[in-house]
């Protein structure tokens, strides 16, 4: 990578951290249970990928491991989530959801799904082809650097 490159990829790191709250702004994720905001982005990255160990969702919410207990805590005395032995590692708690929290975390994912289709709605057709690739490529990119590690 030469240094030009080195130096874009490091000043656009600040503008895709702030992409999901550019996307997200204005959502709202009333559900019937007195939950934060943080608990609701707990609920649906277990929604999306349920039965990890702990420490993969406190990654993926980009939480320090005590904030991320708490909220899990949180989400487990409303019957959202239960923890139980990880899928991938006997050693290590996983957490599932229960009935309830499936159908809240299933109400929360297809909220903010329609409210980030309408943000999109911004864009023209090939400018949200170009973002879904672009996206696509950071995810992968993501997922990649992590398991790597």
């Amino acid at each position: 990578m030469n240094e030009k490159m080195r130096k874009d990829v490091t000043d656009m790191l600040a503008i895709f951290t702030a992409m999901p709250a550019t996307l997200l702004k204005g959502l709202c994720m009333e559900t019937e249970h007195r939950i934060n905001f943080t608990q609701k982005k707990t609920l649906l990255f277990i929604y999306q990928h349920e039965g990890m160990p702990m420490n993969y969702y406190s990654k993926m919410a980009n939480l320090e491991s005590g904030s991320f207990t708490y909220a899990a805590k949180g989400l487990e005395e409303k019957g959202l989530i239960k923890r139980v032995e990880s899928f991938d590692d006997h050693r290590k708690t996983g957490l599932v959801l229960t009935a309830k929290g499936r159908k809240t975390a299933a109400q929360l994912y297809k909220m903010m799904e329609a409210h980030v289709y309408r943000r999109l709605d911004a864009l023209t057709e090939e400018e949200r082809r170009r973002f879904y690739s672009a996206i696509r490529v950071l995810y992968d990119t993501k997922m990649k650097v992590e398991t790597s590690v």
